[in-house]
């Protein structure tokens, strides 16, 4: 007796009924009605604005991370495990929520200065830094707004960006500020230290971690936030750090962080070392891997260091290799007891 197998050349039926729906200002929740096949569907593939993002077996998925008040558009196609895919389904398109300017107080002033009107390029590969630090000096003598529009700015993050008291220091949406790769332990993109009254929105803060030329270490940040208070973070996405996207130490205090992001970072997504009154909310930490305890969030004060007053509202934590939220102690502190009070999650 002989048999011949015969190929599953046949694909699934389109996905119908596919809904876009925003749930936030940086999420859009998308749902479909399940396909059909003559053996079985395998799975989705989700479509955004053209590109696939994702595969799922599930009939819903979220898409996250989106920048605020932008229409997206979705598609999505059924495939079989003979690698057979239907057509792509009719388009569902929807409006992530605009960022509530609640968080964000107003400038000192009315100044506004321009980056690139002090020579900075945006051009992917000229070095930046000096130039966007003489718009934040020349802004620091009577307050007011560093803008930095669209272009990715190299920074030279051994020597930083230090954004100094009553500055707002504003990025639009296609703003990049791109640390140049070193081989350093610790090296900080945007650092505020010893200030008071600053804003840091918009815009995306990029590591080097893939380029990273050392193999010690793990506090390269990019946000660093030290001795500070009254600093508030809105709209920022923080990615690709060796260390951690955002950090917290040495007694700062009155701080807020509205709707941020921090992505794909090597040790932590958030650190709180020592601080006193934190809000976070509407954020979303997620696909922190790499350098122990790689944790979406995480509150851990050295020997001697106190956190209290923390409070952390309406955010994601995703595919984070260690814990989503983390509270730490140093595991012999001697006669420095080091202190967490006042935690709200």
């Amino acid at each position: 007796n002989s048999s011949t197998a015969v190929a599953d050349t046949q694909a699934p039926t389109i996905p119908v009924n596919v809904k876009a729906i925003a749930a936030s200002s940086s999420q859009i929740n998308i749902s479909w009605s399940a396909a059909t096949d003559n053996v079985g569907v395998a799975g989705y593939k989700v479509y955004r604005n053209g590109s696939q993002i994702a595969s799922t077996t599930a009939t819903s998925y979220s898409s996250i991370g989106l920048t605020a008040a932008t229409s997206y558009s979705y598609r999505v196609v059924a495939y079989d495990a003979a690698g057979n895919n239907s057509g792509q389904s009719i388009s569902s398109s929807a409006t992530t929520a605009a960022i509530s300017a609640s968080c964000l107080p107003a400038p000192k002033t009315t100044l506004i200065v321009n980056v690139r009107d002090r020579g900075a390029t945006g051009n992917g590969s000229t070095n930046d830094t000096a130039a966007i630090q003489a718009a934040i000096n020349q802004v620091a003598v009577t307050g007011g707004t560093v803008l930095v529009p669209d272009g990715t700015y190299i920074i030279d993050a051994l020597t930083r960006l230090y954004v100094k008291s009553n500055v707002t220091f504003r990025m639009t949406s296609g703003a990049v500020l791109k640390a140049i790769p070193n081989g350093s332990a610790n090296y900080g993109i945007l650092r505020v230290e010893n200030a008071s009254n600053v804003n840091i929105v918009g815009g995306k803060i990029q590591g080097e971690r893939s380029q990273h030329k050392g193999t010690s270490g793990q506090w390269g940040q990019g946000v660093e936030i030290y001795a500070s208070n009254n600093v508030v973070v809105e709209g920022v996405t923080s990615v690709d750090n060796w260390g951690d996207g955002f950090y917290i130490g040495k007694n700062s205090s009155k701080l807020t962080f509205c709707s941020v992001v921090a992505d794909n970072n090597r040790r932590m997504g958030l650190s709180i070392i020592s601080a006193n009154g934190v809000l976070i909310k509407n954020s979303i930490f997620k696909n922190t891997k790499g350098q122990y305890p790689y944790s979406g969030f995480d509150i851990e004060p050295n020997i001697g260091d106190n956190v209290n007053d923390v409070q952390l509202v309406n955010s994601q934590f995703h595919n984070n290799e260690g814990s989503g939220i983390e509270l730490a102690f140093p595991a012999d502190q001697g006669p420095s007891a080091s202190l967490v009070t006042n935690v709200t999650i």
